[in-house]
């Protein structure tokens, strides 16, 4: 594992405990925190937590200690296992409140408070707990009962209505992307009620919708309507100007992400491009054209249609990196679109250290993460622990701090309450 740099070790959440029992609907909540710092305890039923099935696993070996997801979601924690439905299991569980700052749950609304253990209760034993309830859809209001997974958040918080192509259904992201969404705005919410905190040293509950997360992310959606009164739709183009313009076009090993622009500033962005063009001999319409001068309500659809086309035939002829090269040179606004691959080998990330091996010792292997999100005085924050195992934490946590013995926790186990 990689050591972090004596500029790297301040730690803002160095001095704080957190309790993680979510699933992985919350995981990256906790996974943030353990970032800044924080002591995050993840707490996983005995067996482990259901996700840790999730594909893909390294080496394509389907194990539940080599999901690559759960691995991305939890690093910088240390795992027990544990029923908190069992007698025992709550006993141990009100213990480990005592300790901690922080509370993750993905639970239905009413679960915990049905074991006795709703924040209610547990700020009893803690009054500067702060529990952070990540739900489908909010503790309150009509649809607070309901289920759901990733595809249930993207549909009812309206992302997958721009997903997908305008003749056919809306489509899910690959990847769930409401997860990564409400665990990151999760994570913000508990540092709002950490500020409330150390001013008045109360706790908190936050509550956090995967619908509202998912909605909260439509930003653009929401200002082309107010500023053009134009409702975005799914598709291979978006609204710009009052036209729908491409996005994407494709180059010789890849693709490229441009734009056409016009009006007074913007239209300025073309300059580059219409030189290069020229340059190359390139016949084209857009370098006898000043897009500075150029309003949406005097071109129409079909110009728009042949400029990108010319566009498109024009990045076809290069690579994705003859072409970053000569935009650089050029000033020309574009950018190719990166591979994972390309992100590997991605020369700004390696200079700044993003990539980092972690030691799987178990696997006998250094594993490549993305790693810290921010940077404190210039040095990143390191991943300190890779992901837990299952249990792995039990004996450090509940012999060592919590005082348990270890016939206790033999007991314990074969009990199936960790």
């Amino acid at each position: 594992m990689s050591s972090p740099s004596p500029a790297a070790t301040f730690l803002p959440l160095g001095r704080y405990r957190v309790l993680d029992l979510s699933d992985e609907t919350g995981a990256l909540c906790g996974r943030l925190l353990g970032d800044l710092g924080a002591d995050v305890l993840k707490v996983e039923p005995p067996g482990g937590d259901p996700s840790r099935n999730r594909a893909p696993f390294y080496h394509d070996e389907a194990h539940p200690e080599k999901s690559l997801s759960w691995w991305a979601y939890n690093c910088n924690k240390r795992g027990i296992t544990l029923d908190i439905a069992a007698a025992d299991g709550k006993v141990i569980l009100k213990k480990l409140v005592a300790t901690a700052h922080f509370f993750i749950t993905t639970f239905p609304p009413n679960y915990m408070p049905s074991l006795g253990l709703g924040y209610s209760e547990l700020a009893k034993l803690n009054p500067g707990l702060i529990e952070i309830a990540i739900t489908p859809f909010g503790r309150e209001g009509p649809y607070s009962a309901y289920t759901g997974d990733d595809i249930v958040a993207m549909a009812a918080g309206g992302m997958m209505n721009l997903c997908g192509t305008e003749d056919r259904p809306p489509l899910r992201m690959g990847i769930p992307q409401s997860h990564a969404f409400v665990g990151a705005q999760a994570a913000v919410g508990a540092m709002i009620a950490h500020a409330k905190r150390l001013a008045t040293g109360e706790g908190s509950s936050v509550d956090v919708s995967m619908q509202e997360a998912v909605a909260n992310m439509l930003t653009n959606t929401q200002q082309h309507w107010f500023a053009e009164k134009e409702v975005e739709h799914r598709g291979e183009k978006h609204l710009y100007g009052g036209r729908l313009t491409r996005g994407v076009f494709p180059a010789k090993d890849g693709y490229i992400a441009s734009h056409i622009f016009w009006g007074p500033g913007p239209g300025g962005r073309m300059r580059g491009l219409a030189q290069w063009m020229q340059d190359k001999g390139f016949e084209t319409t857009i370098k006898n054209t000043d897009f500075n001068k150029v309003t949406g309500g005097a071109i129409t659809q079909g110009q728009v249609d042949a400029w990108e086309g010319e566009m498109a035939a024009f990045f076809s002829r290069f690579t994705k990196d003859e072409i970053y090269r000569e935009a650089l040179r050029r000033r020309a606004f574009l950018f190719p679109v990166s591979s994972p691959r390309d992100l590997l080998e991605n020369e700004q990330l390696k200079a700044r250290g993003f990539f980092e091996p972690v030691n799987h010792p178990e696997m006998k292997a250094d594993v490549i993460y993305p790693g810290a999100f921010l940077r404190y005085h210039g040095a990143a924050q390191s991943i300190r622990r890779r992901p837990p195992l299952i249990g792995e934490h039990n004996s450090e946590v509940y012999v060592d701090e919590l005082g348990y013995s270890r016939d206790e926790l033999i007991c314990l186990a074969e009990a199936g309450v960790i």
